[in-house]
């Protein structure tokens, strides 16, 4: 298979140092677009954040840090639903909640009072969507 120009020119150069396959590397330019080399920064800080989070192996830990310092996103509401949309996808939103969570407080300083508040409200979220489908 024949991969996109960009991908195919950049995707060396840009991982060096990073263990991404190329379908990471796709995926977060399809993503990110112009802005992928910020995400790339954020993944080259730790070797943690290129791991993938649990039951979620397409996103990954780099992109919680991301999305906390460079897209404003400031509660786990935001992130799982508009920033990777991990809302939608089968149980891998629960799965890696307190994961996903964790990340936020070492990010943004979160309390853990504050941590188990954002849990409780995306928890929230969740039944509420659910329960909109079950009447």
């Amino acid at each position: 298979e024949e991969l996109p120009i960009y991908i195919s020119q950049n995707y060396k150069s840009d991982t060096k140092g990073l263990s991404l396959t190329v379908a990471q590397y796709s995926r977060l330019v399809a993503i990110y677009g112009s802005a992928v080399t910020r995400v790339l920064k954020v993944l080259k800080e730790s070797p943690d954040y290129v791991e993938g989070l649990q039951n979620s192996e397409n996103h990954l830990k780099g992109e919680v840090i991301y999305a906390a310092r460079h897209e404003m996103a400031v509660t786990l509401n935001d992130f799982m639903c508009r920033r990777t949309r991990l809302f939608y996808e089968n149980n891998a939103h629960i799965d890696s909640l307190e994961e996903i969570a964790t990340l936020f407080q070492k990010e943004c300083g979160w309390s853990d009072k504050r941590k188990a508040s954002e849990i409780n409200a995306y928890l929230g979220t969740v039944r509420l969507h659910k329960d909109s489908f079950t009447k």
